[in-house]
């Protein structure tokens, strides 16, 4: 109301401004007749209230034509997230990326498809592929299945990478838990933990974390280990090596496995998939 009555006082003003001007350039003779002036008045002001009146309706036409194309682009914007997103999804699951086998023996996990995309949740028997991120639940099991026909195993709270999966080799980095590898005959896998480097062919070893240093163990064959480029180091059957780098300094330290150190379900369990590997 007060806008209004603020735009009704400038009207009235803008009439009087005018009506001193038509006074100013009309003869004498003819501004003294009150019946003309008080005429050029009335039709001045039904000339300003029609304007006024078309201004103000074409106002809500304009804001309505804004309202209706911003609708129309917010939609569009929408549609098009929808449909760049169903194109990503399927370039994911679509791009002839190699595969591998996963069970779950117990306990859960989840997938981080192409290492930053949809997560899946304890699904048996599905597939993972390169560029995949598993993780595991606390008392998980996680078997996975190569190309070749060799087994990777995550115990529960373990973080691994599928780097490359192909029919005679595999490689994985791994960040944190416990994973029991068994490569077959023919088949290698890389494995790197941080800056350690293993890299083994029909062979069966395990690695952990002891503190800063990565424990590797082998169990059968023999594997070879390289810190931040040093080595390679040879590490056989029966034997483990704690590797990693302190103080900036690469550190390798082998010595034999303890049977006492291989005595636990973890152990049990893995012994028992390999009999029936081998």
């Amino acid at each position: 109301m007060q806008k209004q009555g603020d735009r009704n006082a400038r009207g009235s003003d803008e009439l009087d401004r005018l009506g001193a001007a038509i006074e100013r350039l009309t003869p004498a003779g003819v501004t003294q007749r009150p019946e003309v002036v008080t005429r050029t008045r009335a039709a001045l002001l039904a000339s300003y209230a029609d304007g006024a009146r078309e201004r103000l309706e074409a106002r809500p036409a304009v804001g309505r034509q804004r309202f209706t194309w911003g609708r129309a682009a917010i939609a569009g914007a929408v549609v098009l997230v929808i449909v760049l997103a169903v194109i990503s999804t399927l370039i994911i699951s679509n791009s002839g990326r190699d595969t591998a086998d996963l069970r779950v023996r117990q306990g859960t996990y989840s997938v981080l498809r192409g290492g930053g995309g949809r997560v899946v949740v304890s699904k048996n028997g599905m597939e993972v592929a390169e560029r995949d991120r598993l993780r595991t639940g606390e008392g998980a099991m996680v078997v996975i299945t190569t190309g070749g026909g060799g087994e990777i195993r995550l115990d529960g709270g373990t973080e691994v990478a599928l780097d490359d999966i192909d029919d005679d080799a595999c490689r994985l980095s791994h960040t944190c838990g416990v994973v029991y590898c068994h490569a077959q005959p023919g088949e290698r896998y890389v494995f790197t933990a941080d800056d350690v480097r293993v890299n083994g062919t029909d062979c069966v070893f395990n690695t952990d974390y002891q503190g800063e240093l990565t424990r590797v163990m082998v169990i059968n064959g023999n594997v070879t280990v390289t810190v931040r480029g040093v080595g390679p180091r040879n590490v056989t059957e029966g034997n483990q090596i704690l590797a990693g780098v302190v103080d900036d300094k690469p550190q390798m330290v082998s010595r034999k496995i303890d049977p006492a150190e291989i005595c636990d379900e973890w152990f049990d369990a893995n012994r028992s998939l390999d009999d029936r590997l081998d």
